[in-house]
């Protein structure tokens, strides 16, 4: 019987690409430190477990507001930083055989959603 997909919850969301390369070079390694400590502290509360690639990783982006992004500035960087070695041996393409990113609004909850699907 396939496996199920994994789906694991990060409270918050990353900074954009765009702010963060706009941070001193100090803040950007302790914001990405940050967020990559961050999921695996994530994986570790919900006892995620390690799934053998190849895999298909989905990243829901729920934001507090309708503004409009682009999805380049949300790249799953920081996210997926964060599930090695954890979750996923590595996160090359070898691992991750597709990315999709998705955007989608909570006000009172922003998150993202990260569903891993084993693909054969």
């Amino acid at each position: 019987m396939p496996r199920k997909a994994t789906v694991i919850v990060v409270p918050g969301i990353p900074p954009s690409l765009n702010d963060w390369m706009n941070w001193h070079h100090f803040a950007r390694s302790q914001g990405k430190r940050q967020w990559k400590e961050k999921v695996m502290l994530v994986c570790l509360q919900d006892r995620a477990k390690p799934i053998a690639p190849p895999v298909k990783v989905t990243l829901t982006y729920f934001f507090d507001s309708h503004r409009r992004r682009d999805y380049d500035n949300y790249s799953g960087k920081f996210i997926l930083d964060g599930l090695v070695p954890r979750v996923l041996p590595d996160d090359s393409s070898e691992v991750i055989r597709s990315l999709l990113i998705r955007f989608d609004h909570d006000p009172k909850e922003p998150r993202v959603e990260v569903m891993i699907e084993r693909v054969v």
